[in-house]
């Protein structure tokens, strides 16, 4: 029988280690629906068309995704053929194929990221139709130059009540980079001089620190 041999991830699946990281886990048990396609916070009160969607991000290969994309337009054809919608709907019909497409975009990865477990918030903008939330778009200099970026303020949300870290903060891991006791005190004590009430969520990250 020919051995299996263990998929190697792409060289590039450590390049998000190369900086120290803090990452504070969401309690999932709390905020997360667990029969929805896509899950929406439960502590944030969310009001139905929401335009900020938040669910697991799922791994899969390129060609996995190109398999999904191509069935999701062969079912549609399909579909078409046997409904036969008059012509004058055929441009929102083309129009919710086109965002399905996009909302399954925005929500899969390349398979060599498996190991991040990442949830994602993403904000659409056609979707905040009363522009709630206009004030949240700005932007960042980085390494790369300016980039636009979405800076949601928890406690200022717009559709429902202010909601507490405390509420939904379960952990916050301190590394795997820098994770030795002397910057573990220094991560509690700013807490403890900003917001006490997480001091004691904190521990070293478990995982293994791989350099690039």
């Amino acid at each position: 029988r020919p051995v299996r041999r263990k998929r190697r991830p792409p060289p590039w699946t450590t390049l998000h280690r190369q900086q120290p990281a803090r990452s504070p886990l969401i309690n999932r048990g709390k905020l997360f629906k667990q029969a929805e396609p896509l899950l929406f916070s439960v502590a944030l009160n969310v009001v139905s068309g929401s335009p900020i969607l938040v669910a697991p991000v799922t791994y899969q290969t390129r060609i996995e995704r190109e398999k999904w994309m191509a069935a999701v337009m062969q079912k549609a054809a399909i579909s078409l053929k046997q409904i036969t919608p008059p012509v004058e709907d055929m441009g929102m019909i083309a129009y919710n194929l086109f965002e399905r497409v996009k909302i399954f975009s925005l929500f899969t990865k390349h398979r060599g990221f498996h190991e991040e477990r990442e949830w994602r918030a993403v904000y659409l903008v056609e979707r905040d139709i009363e522009r709630r939330y206009v004030s949240f778009i700005h932007y960042h200099l980085g390494r790369r130059g300016p980039e636009p970026k979405f800076r949601l303020r928890p406690t200022e949300n717009p559709l429902g009540d202010p909601m507490r870290l405390e509420d939904v903060i379960y952990k916050i891991l301190v590394g795997p980079a820098y994770s030795d006791p002397v910057r573990l005190h220094a991560v509690r004590h700013m807490l403890r001089l900003r917001m006490p009430s997480l001091d004691g969520r904190i521990e070293p990250s478990s995982t293994p620190f791989r350099p690039a």
